[in-house]
């Protein structure tokens, strides 16, 4: 059974096509017949190497890599853009910005990096909730002004994939 080319292509798979390699490649280990088993084996040690070099990768990278995985949605790209657009900005108004009401920003892009934390970087721990601070995967927030601004690897990973400042 030669699964050579599947492993070539793995790199180049979404999140969900992965999963399905993976979980199949454990079916093989774990029920297959002894070809099975043995490429099951081979395709899931291909899968711990590509894990540690997509993690030992620069910052800007792991920014471009994560967001190839999970390509953002236009309403992604809206609030990712309205913060690019207004660095140091609060969250009411970058809220605003988009013609929403409070501070629904902040909710919904800091989803944005959690749902792409495993090819990023964990949450930093919010100082003020016993809890994540979501947002942090992406932007950095000044307490003195309440303001957020894009980290610079995430702003440079962004540009990679055509994501910019206007």
């Amino acid at each position: 059974m030669n699964v050579d080319p599947l492993i070539t292509s793995l790199p180049g798979k979404t999140d969900k096509e992965r999963r399905t390699i993976r979980a199949r490649a454990e079916d093989w280990v774990a029920d297959g017949s002894p070809e099975q088993q043995e490429a099951g084996r081979k395709v899931l040690d291909a899968f711990a190497q590509l894990q540690e070099r997509e993690s030992a990768s620069d910052p800007v990278s792991k920014v471009e890599n994560a967001f190839a995985r999970m390509p953002p949605s236009h309403f992604e790209v809206s609030l990712m853009q309205v913060l690019l657009d207004n660095p140091g900005a609060t969250s009411t108004a970058l809220t605003e910005a988009i013609g929403w009401q409070d501070k629904a920003w902040q909710l919904h892009f800091g989803k944005i990096g959690w749902d792409r934390q495993d090819y990023l970087w964990p949450a930093p721990w919010s100082k003020v909730r016993n809890e994540p601070f979501k947002a942090g995967i992406l932007a950095d927030y000044d307490e003195a002004t309440s303001g957020f601004t894009m980290k610079p690897d995430v702003v440079a990973g962004l540009e990679r994939i055509g994501i910019k400042a206007k």
